[in-house]
């Protein structure tokens, strides 16, 4: 396949081709299968053209959007937090008809309890990836840490293309 103005024609995504697309098989979110899902387009009236993920085994299935949303998150803040369970939380869109319809959450796989509205888990991970930030770092890195420690800055930047997401995380990200 080939790309039309360096747009994968799989995903719709910019920075690869579709030879090289990363969605083109990405791990099953369930830990007990460890098989691999594959990309695929709804053609379902309702969602016509989305994409999506799903495992050909367990039929694991997840919107692209949520997965996308899941890559910009440390994959250590996708595990479960409940004790003895290994389970990894998958990103979802609330589809209840309520004040929550369209957000996105956090779930386990596993247990189906660990439940995180997403806007809280970019934000923490965004704080966590401040104050890691000054930590010290590999020497393969030591250059760079150190540029930051002289000029006391770090930038930090982030493509959202979810819809209201970028406005709330905009108002609750503090600018010092």
């Amino acid at each position: 396949m080939s790309t039309i103005g360096n747009l994968c024609n799989r995903c719709d995504e910019s920075n690869h081709s579709s030879n090289n697309c990363c969605w083109l098989s990405t791990p099953c979110c369930f830990r007990k299968c460890g098989r691999s899902r594959i990309l695929k387009q709804s053609r379902q009236s309702h969602s016509l053209g989305q994409f999506f993920l799903t495992c050909r085994i367990c039929r694991d299935f997840q919107w692209l959007e949520d997965a996308r949303a899941s890559s910009m998150v440390s994959l250590e803040s996708l595990r479960c937090r409940k004790a003895n369970c290994l389970g990894v939380r998958k990103v979802n869109t609330s589809k209840k008809e309520n004040v929550n319809e369209g957000k996105k959450f956090v779930n386990c796989t596993e247990c189906g309890s660990d439940f995180q509205w997403y806007k809280e888990l970019l934000m923490n991970n965004i704080e966590s990836a401040s104050t890691s930030s000054s930590s010290p770092a590999s020497s393969s890195s030591s250059s760079k840490i150190d540029e930051i420690k002289r000029d006391k800055k770090v930038k930090i930047t982030f493509e959202i293309e979810d819809n209201g997401l970028a406005k709330e995380f905009q108002f609750h990200c503090k600018i010092r």
